[in-house]
């Protein structure tokens, strides 16, 4: 059996980018609704590697650009926008605002058996 790693408070900022760009991967990209396509074999193993791969490789540059002040320079280039283009990194238009996923608290009072965390609802941020 696997032993989990745990995140170590004496990280290098690269570190701590890939570290946050696997479990974001993970837990805000594969455990959804791709899942379910996976599993009912619209998607193959190897398409779903490629897939993981490139979305953890993504996640871990956009990271590095926002977080990581050698990439000061980058960051204002790809968050700068103007009356001819908008940002590379641009704020996407007909999504819905983000909502704050409960189901996550619960998951850790489970896990921990914490009682005392409370989910609250959240509702979009406006």
């Amino acid at each position: 059996m696997k032993k989990r790693q745990t995140a170590s408070p004496l990280l290098s900022p690269d570190q701590v980018s890939a570290d946050l760009a696997l479990r974001m991967a993970l837990h805000c990209v594969r455990n959804t609704v791709i899942e379910n396509y996976h599993c009912r074999s619209s998607i193959s193993d190897p398409e779903m590697k490629a897939f993981n791969k490139e979305v953890v490789n993504n996640l871990y540059t956009f990271l590095q650009i926002i977080m990581n002040s050698d990439y000061r320079r980058e960051r204002e280039l790809v968050l700068k926008s103007n009356e001819y283009a908008p940002a590379l990194y641009y704020r996407p238009e007909g999504w819905d605002e983000p909502e704050f996923n409960t189901d996550i608290l619960e998951a850790i009072a489970v896990k921990w058996g914490d009682t005392t965390i409370i989910p609250k609802e959240r509702g979009p941020l406006v």
